[in-house]
């Protein structure tokens, strides 16, 4: 057990995350979201009756509770034990940019608490744990998981099964079982090792997972990308599909549906646009009286 090097937000994070680091490799259980959770009660109560044993001042329960609440790093509690688990899986960006932009923490970062939270970072990417599957958490990452599904070989997404729940990706037009685009990440050898072992590798828990980052259901698009994919596959199409339709990551990423098509038309009295082609010209200015900014 170690305690905090600085009596600060930071130093009661560091804490918690290096005991979560040891007791992952210790464990012998498969870590999942919900284990770091559990991890993170018992650390805040090891780490203040450790304080209490070696007669340390001011390392009180509320000190770790404040270090991880969302006010003070500007996300909700599932969102960090995510970002830890993946840091455990050897993918730490997440949790690096939570410590990096967090209300509380950004540029409060003193060269030795920098160091260690290097060394912490890279012992919870080293604990050798049986790391569990995770279900999606935004929208970027079931996009992500969607883009793999379009990527794969006709054999590779032939292989997948059909159930009747899709995900359908508005600003790509790409489409993918949900059970594949429900976990993250994902991949088609992830998938053939699947098993009931892996909790979350469950069709009712991913389109759940997805219905929840989705704004609308089974559209015409989503249909049409739905038809187009069995056909190629040659796939029987469910009778009754459910297609959910992310939500827009992006407000300024243009789609299908909610790209809009102007026609301009001239009065030949006015303006003679045949005549203007004629002599070679290739631009030309209209005017627009309604809708100027939106016209793009």
């Amino acid at each position: 057990m170690k305690a905090p090097i600085e009596r600060t937000r930071s130093g009661y994070l560091l804490a918690m995350l290096d005991f979560i680091a040891v007791k992952a490799r210790e464990s012998q259980q498969r870590v999942t979201v919900k284990t770091i959770q559990k991890m993170f009660t018992d650390s805040a109560d090891m780490l203040v009756a450790h304080a209490i044993e070696n007669n340390l001042e001011g390392h009180r329960r509320e000190n770790y509770a404040e270090a991880i609440n969302q006010r003070t790093i500007g996300a909700n509690r599932e969102t960090v034990y995510v970002a830890v688990l993946d840091a455990m899986a050897g993918e730490p960006t997440a949790l690096m940019t939570l410590l990096d932009t967090a209300p509380q923490y950004a540029g409060k970062w003193s060269p030795s608490l920098l160091n260690e939270r290097q060394r912490i970072i890279e012992a919870l990417a080293s604990t050798g744990a049986d790391i569990g599957w995770r279900l999606v958490n935004t929208v970027s990452e079931v996009q992500s998981t969607v883009q793999a599904y379009a990527k794969g070989s006709l054999a590779q997404r032939q292989s997948v099964t059909w159930g009747t729940y899709f995900a359908y990706d508005p600003s790509s037009g790409q489409i993918a079982p949900a059970k594949f685009a429900g976990i993250y990440p994902m991949s088609f050898d992830k998938y053939a090792t699947g098993s009931s072992k892996q909790a979350v590798f469950n069709g009712t828990l991913t389109q759940q997972a997805v219905a929840k980052l989705s704004t609308t259901n089974t559209n015409e698009a989503a249909l049409r990308a739905l038809n187009d994919e069995a056909e190629m596959l040659g796939k029987q199409r469910p009778t009754n599909p459910t297609i959910f339709v992310l939500k827009f990551s992006d407000p300024n990423v243009e789609t299908a549906e909610r790209r809009t098509w102007w026609i301009f038309q001239c009065n030949p009295k006015i303006y003679r646009l045949s005549d203007s082609l004629a002599t070679g010209r290739t631009h030309t200015t209209w005017e627009a009286r309604q809708h100027r900014e939106s016209i793009k």
